[in-house]
C-alpha cells in the first residue's frame, strides 16, 4: 500500500476521533496494506478497527495500541505477549492473528474478523438462555482453553466480552491480551488481572499462583450467568465483587431459576469451586462434563423424533413419562434450603432436585430448535437487539434494551419515566446497539435525549454500520428535560444486521455529553 493511502488511513482515524492528532503524527505513514473501514470498539489501552488488507483482498481486524500505552515498555510488551499467545494457537474456536505490524510511534495486531457479535452483547439482549443453547456454546470456548493449556497458555481473562459468535454458529475465544505461559512471571507486584464478576479467587490473593484451572473457574461463572441470567456475585463496587469471589461460595442458580437441571447446578459448583484442586483438573475433563449432562444430545433426540413422521403419516413423540431424563454427573452441588453449596452422591438417571417440576417436552423442543437455528441463521440473526417494525418501516432502539457501553465515562442510570444512559464525558466512549436494517436505502435520524445549557456546542455522531451522521448538541434547557431532535438523514449501503453507534466528537465541554433515552431510525419511502 503506498504511503498516499496509509496517509488516507490514518486521516479517517483522525477526522473519525479514533486518533488525536498528536498520536496520528505518531504513527507515520508506513506501509502497513490496510484501508480502514470502520471502528469496532476503543479501551483504555487499545482500539480496534474493521479494514480491509489490500493484498490479501479480506476484511480483518486491527488492534492498535495507543502509542502512549506503547511508549510504556510493560503496557507495550503485554500487548505484543497477547500477539504472541496467540500466533502459536491454531483452532476453529480462537481468533486467528495473521501478523504484528509495526508502526512508527506503536504496533499493531492484524486478526481474523469475526461477523457476529459478542457472548457479552447477545446477554444483553436476551439476559439468559436455555441450558441446552449455554452448553453447547461454553462448549465451544472449553475446546478453545483445551488447546491453549495444551500449549502451556493460560487466558486469564475468559468471560462473555472474550467470546466471540460467528454468523454460522461458530464460538471463537478472543483477545490473549493477559494470557501467558504457565512457566513466566508477570514480573508486576500485587497487580490483578482479569475481569471482576468472573475472576478466580487465586486471581485476587494470588495465592496459589494461577494455572490453567483459573480459566475453568471464570468459564464457569460465564456458564452460571447465561443459564441463571446474573453473575453469582454483584455488589457496589468491583472490589466487593471480587471479595465475595475469595469469600463466598456461589448462590444456588435456582434460586434465580428453580428448574435447572440439578446435574448442571451440580457442574456449575465444581467449576467454580474456591479451591482449584477442587475443581476440574483439565479442560479435557470439562468437556467431558458437558457431554455427560447429555442436555444437547437429549434435546435434539427429542427433536428428530418428535418431527419424524409415522407409517400413517402422523407424528410420534417418545416421552419418558411425559419428560426428558438428565444424567447427573458430579458430586458437588447445592443445598437447596440454604443455598450453600455440599456435597452429595451422583445417582445416573436422576432428572432434577425433588420438589423441582422438569421442563415439558414442547419446552425442549424449543429449546433445541433454538440451537439448531444457531448454525442455519446465525447467532446475531437471532440475537439482534432491533428490528424493523414491518408496518411503520421503524426502528427505535431505547437505553433499556440490549445497549452495550463502551469506555468508562458513561452508565445506565434509572428515570421515572424510563432508562437514560448518564452523560459521559470521554472520547473515548461511545454506546451501541446491533440492528436488522431490512434494505439499503436511506433513514431518518432522530435521538431522544436531555442535556443542560453548558453542553451546548459538544458534537456526536450516530453511526449505522459504515454510514454516519454528525450534529451538535443541543441544550434541552434540563438534565431531566428529554426532548427528540430529527438530526437528518443517513443512508446505509448495505442491508442485515449493522451496529448502531452514538459517541462524541472531539473534546467534551461542561458536564458531560448528554442523558440519552433512544434513537429512533425511520425509513424514507
Amino acid at each position: 500500500m503506498s504511503d498516499e493511502a496509509t496517509e488516507r488511513f490514518l486521516e479517517d482515524l483522525r477526522v473519525r476521533g479514533h486518533l488525536s492528532d498528536e498520536e496520528a503524527e505518531l504513527v507515520a505513514p508506513e506501509s502497513s496494506g490496510l484501508e480502514m473501514l470502520g471502528r469496532i470498539g476503543r479501551g483504555t489501552q487499545a482500539a480496534v478497527y474493521r479494514c480491509r488488507q489490500v493484498a490479501m483482498d479480506r476484511v480483518v481486524a486491527v488492534k492498535i495500541l495507543h502509542p502512549r500505552a506503547a511508549a510504556r515498555a510493560e503496557d507495550r510488551e503485554r500487548f505484543l505477549r497477547e500477539a504472541r499467545a496467540a500466533a502459536v494457537l491454531t483452532h476453529p474456536n480462537i481468533v486467528t492473528i495473521h501478523e504484528i505490524l509495526p508502526l512508527a510511534g506503536t504496533v499493531a495486531i492484524v486478526m481474523e474478523y469475526v461477523d457476529g457479535g459478542t457472548l457479552a452483547e447477545v446477554l444483553k439482549v436476551r439476559r439468559r438462555f436455555p441450558p441446552a443453547e449455554a452448553v453447547a456454546i461454553v462448549r465451544q470456548v472449553a475446546e478453545a482453553l483445551r488447546v491453549a493449556h495444551g500449549r502451556g497458555i493460560i487466558h486469564r481473562d475468559v468471560n462473555p466480552r472474550n467470546i466471540m459468535l460467528t454468523r454460522d454458529g461458530r464460538v471463537k475465544l478472543a483477545d490473549m491480551g493477559l494470557a501467558r505461559a504457565l512457566a513466566e512471571s508477570d514480573g508486576v507486584e500485587g497487580k490483578t488481572f482479569g475481569t471482576p464478576y468472573y475472576i478466580s479467587p487465586e486471581q485476587v490473593t494470588g495465592d496459589p499462583p494461577p494455572d490453567h484451572r483459573t480459566d475453568l473457574y471464570s468459564l464457569g461463572v460465564t456458564l452460571y450467568e447465561m443459564v441463571a441470567g446474573r453473575p453469582p456475585f454483584l455488589a457496589d463496587t468491583p472490589q466487593a465483587v471480587m471479595r465475595m469471589h475469595v469469600l463466598q461460595a456461589p448462590p444456588d442458580p435456582r434460586a434465580f431459576v428453580p428448574d435447572l437441571p440439578q446435574a448442571l447446578c451440580g457442574l456449575l459448583a465444581k467449576a467454580m469451586a474456591r479451591e482449584p484442586e477442587a475443581r476440574y483438573p483439565s479442560a479435557e475433563a470439562f468437556i467431558e462434563a458437558l457431554d455427560r449432562l447429555a442436555l444437547a444430545a437429549e434435546a435434539a433426540e427429542t427433536a428428530r423424533l418428535a418431527d419424524e413422521p409415522r407409517p400413517g403419516g402422523t407424528r410420534r413423540e417418545r416421552r419418558r413419562g411425559g419428560r426428558v431424563a438428565v444424567a447427573v454427573s458430579g458430586k458437588a452441588g447445592w443445598s437447596k434450603r440454604s443455598g450453600a453449596a455440599r456435597s452429595e452422591s451422583a445417582r445416573p438417571g436422576a432428572a432434577g432436585p425433588a420438589g423441582v417440576k422438569r421442563k415439558p417436552l414442547s419446552v425442549l423442543v424449543a429449546g433445541m430448535l433454538a440451537v439448531l437455528a444457531l448454525g442455519a441463521l446465525g447467532l446475531l440473526g437471532l440475537y439482534a437487539a432491533g428490528v424493523f417494525d414491518a408496518d411503520s418501516s421503524a426502528l427505535e432502539v431505547r437505553a433499556s434494551g440490549g445497549v452495550t457501553i463502551h469506555g468508562n465515562h458513561a452508565r445506565h442510570e434509572s428515570a421515572p419515566d424510563g432508562d437514560i444512559i448518564g452523560r459521559w464525558n470521554g472520547t473515548d466512549t461511545s454506546v451501541s446497539w446491533v440492528v436488522e436494517v431490512p434494505r439499503p436505502g436511506a433513514y431518518r435520524v432522530a435521538v431522544t435525549y436531555a442535556a443542560g445549557p453548558a453542553c451546548k456546542g459538544n458534537r456526536f455522531r450516530v453511526s449505522v454500520g459504515e454510514a454516519s451522521l454528525e450534529a451538535p448538541v443541543e441544550s434541552t434547557g434540563d438534565w431531566g428535560r428529554f426532548l427528540t431532535r430529527r438530526l437528518g438523514t443517513l443512508e446505509v449501503r448495505e442491508a442485515g444486521h449493522r451496529r448502531l453507534t452514538v459517541e462524541p466528537l472531539g473534546r467534551v465541554r461542561g458536564p458531560g455529553l448528554m442523558n440519552l433515552r433512544a434513537v429512533r431510525l425511520t425509513e424514507v419511502e
